[in-house]
């Protein structure tokens, strides 16, 4: 069993995690008045969410470039199934993190008084929710194959 692909795993579910909760203090809607008040009135930090952003990206392309030189020939038919589908689960949630980078420096730039029309912003917006849908489809692909690969292993 190569424990490195499981590790990889692990981390990206946790980078997941992180990027999740950046997503949801630039993008998400806040339900309920009292969560609404709160987001309007709660200062928006760009340039810290700049650095978790890049952070995250910086670790999804180690992983990938670990994943890319690994040998085949030491993995199993599954191993090597599994690294497939992470290589591309890693490479849509990378192109994820980038846009939301790139939305983030946009809207820091208009907050900075500098042109990021509505238009634009709303045309972002959609872009980025065409690849939060792949890497999310890709993601179910992934949980379907370590749940196989589970039954497996405990079998």
């Amino acid at each position: 069993m190569n424990k490195g692909i499981y590790a990889i795993v692990a981390e990206t579910h946790q980078l997941l995690d992180q990027y999740i909760e950046i997503h949801d203090e630039l993008i998400a809607s806040p339900k309920g008045i009292i969560a609404i008040l709160k987001k309007i009135f709660k200062p928006i930090k760009f340039c810290s969410y700049s650095q978790g952003l890049n952070a995250i990206y910086m670790v999804l392309s180690a992983r990938l470039l670990e994943l890319e030189v690994m040998d085949n020939h030491s993995l199993s038919e599954n191993e090597f199934q599994l690294k497939q589908i992470l290589i591309q689960y890693i490479l849509d949630l990378r192109e994820a993190v980038e846009k939301l980078i790139k939305i983030n420096q946009n809207s820091e730039k208009w907050m900075d008084g500098k042109t990021y029309s509505i238009w634009a912003y709303k045309r972002d917006l959609k872009e980025y929710q065409v690849l939060i849908d792949s890497y999310s489809a890709t993601g179910l692909r992934l949980n379907q194959i370590l749940k196989g690969q589970e039954k497996k292993i405990w079998k």
